[in-house]
């Protein structure tokens, strides 16, 4: 009676271990979806909030700042998107201090926006693949991991004025950054990313 007893404990411990392993396993696995979801989601909203910011300063400010000053003047701090971005970026990144939100180039005006080799990966793979305007995955900055959200900045016919030869360039926009950073781009090449 004891071995059959003992039997039946030992079975039944048995299934109740392999039923919690399971549930345990299950959780986490679950528990760690949700949590990429999450972090997906997150990164995606602050992606197309850094864009909207972009959108309204190239399709609203910058137009308004055209009619206002002088046809060789420029001035980031109103007209420039990644300028306007960024700086909005810095107040949250305060809050937020694991998060980063770049504007990688590998020529850029900002040396802050350098790229760097991860990031140079990224828009290598963009150029070698025109069709493609997003990217998503895991990369390791500063040796640590991120899960991030790339978009490409195509050069486009419209961004010449301030990306092409310095001399078709606004004269204040030459004097503070030089002609070097930023200048020299071709149309449909990948310049950044955000």
């Amino acid at each position: 009676m004891r071995t059959i007893r003992m039997k039946l404990l030992v079975a039944i411990g048995v299934f109740f271990a392999l039923f919690a392993a399971f549930v345990l396993q299950r959780t986490w696995s679950l528990s760690r979806r949700h949590a990429m979801e999450l972090t997906d989601r997150q990164a995606a909203l602050a992606l197309e909030f850094d864009l909207a910011i972009r959108r309204y300063v190239k399709q609203e400010i910058r137009p308004r700042m055209r009619e206002k000053i002088a046809e060789d003047e420029f001035i980031p701090e109103v007209m420039s998107t990644s300028f306007v971005a960024r700086k909005v970026f810095e107040d949250v990144r305060r809050k937020f201090p694991d998060t980063i939100l770049k504007f990688s180039s590998d020529n850029p005006r900002n040396p802050a926006n350098r790229a760097g080799p991860e990031e140079l990966e990224i828009i290598e793979y963009f150029n070698r693949n025109p069709r493609v305007k997003k990217w998503t995955g895991i990369v390791r900055m500063n040796g640590r991991r991120y899960y991030a959200h790339f978009n490409a900045r195509r050069m486009k016919e419209s961004c010449l004025r301030c990306h092409g030869a310095p001399a078709d360039a606004p004269a204040s926009l030459v004097a503070r950054y030089g002609d070097t950073a930023g200048f020299y781009r071709t149309v449909g090449r990948v310049i950044a990313t955000d």
